[in-house]
Order: structure tokens, then C-alpha cells, then sequence
């Protein structure tokens, strides 16, 4: 004979579920903005170097995405999808990405903190406030 179960059970034993299915979607939705945050940052940080224009906007571009993973411990910083849409690999971006890491690191004693300070606030995340990446990726 089977046990009786109440209606009561069922509706909390779904709402439990998706309770946490859609908490883990938050925590997904909340480490794509900051990571869209943290490349927006380091894009805004480079337009403001002189020293970014050696570089194609492509580049600079996939260097802010790449340090935003350095900067946010996310393994593999450099994966071969990235490689494949953005055509640059992990060694080619790597010293743009240091410069850029460079500039979080003297942004807020800086002459131009108007970016660090816009990227410190709560809605955008406070990404500026982050300790700036100490490697980007792995050491040839």
C-alpha cells in the first residue's frame, strides 16, 4: 500500500525546489553582471591611458574580459571558445591585460578616479573596490 501524501507536502516540497533552482539562477545572474561590470570597468580604465593606443580596440576589448577573469579568480581565465569568438589566444593578451590590471591598481590614488569612483558604487557592483589581480593566467 502506498503512503498517503497531503497536497500540504507536495506544494512545500515544490516550492523548496524552486526555491533553490531559481537561488542558484540569482547567484548566476549576479556573477555575469559583476563580471560585465568588472570588463566595463576595465575598458573605461584603458580608454583613459594613453598608452592603451597601441593596441586595436579588438584586443583591448578582449584584454578587459580577460583581466575581469583574473580579477575574479575565474578558472580557466582564457577558454578556446573565448579564443575562438574574440581570435586572440591567452598569450597575445596578456600584457594589454597586465597594463589594464596596472591601472586598477593605482586608480584610486590616481589623477583619474573619476572611473573609480563610478565603478565603486553598489549598483554597479563595487568591482572598482576589488583587489586588483595579482597574475593574469598562467606563466610561460
Amino acid at each position: 500500500m502506498l503512503p498517503r501524501i497531503s497536497i500540504r507536502e507536495v506544494r512545500v516540497t515544490l516550492l523548496v525546489r524552486l526555491i533553490r533552482s531559481s537561488s542558484r539562477v540569482r547567484v548566476r545572474v549576479f556573477l555575469v553582471l559583476l563580471m560585465e561590470c568588472m570588463t566595463f570597468f576595465f575598458a573605461e580604465l584603458a580608454l583613459m591611458h594613453y598608452s592603451m593606443v597601441m593596441y586595436c580596440p579588438s584586443m583591448v576589448a578582449a584584454s578587459a574580459v580577460y583581466a575581469a577573469h583574473c580579477t575574479l579568480n575565474k578558472t580557466p581565465p582564457w577558454t578556446k571558445t573565448l579564443q575562438y569568438h574574440t581570435g586572440f589566444s591567452e598569450p597575445q593578451l596578456r600584457e594589454c591585460a597586465e597594463l589594464m590590471v596596472g591601472f586598477h591598481s593605482s586608480a584610486r590614488d590616481g589623477k583619474l578616479t573619476v572611473i573609480y569612483r563610478k565603478y565603486s558604487k553598489e549598483e554597479l557592483g563595487g568591482v572598482a573596490l576589488r583587489f586588483p589581480a595579482t597574475t593574469c593566467g598562467k606563466i610561460d
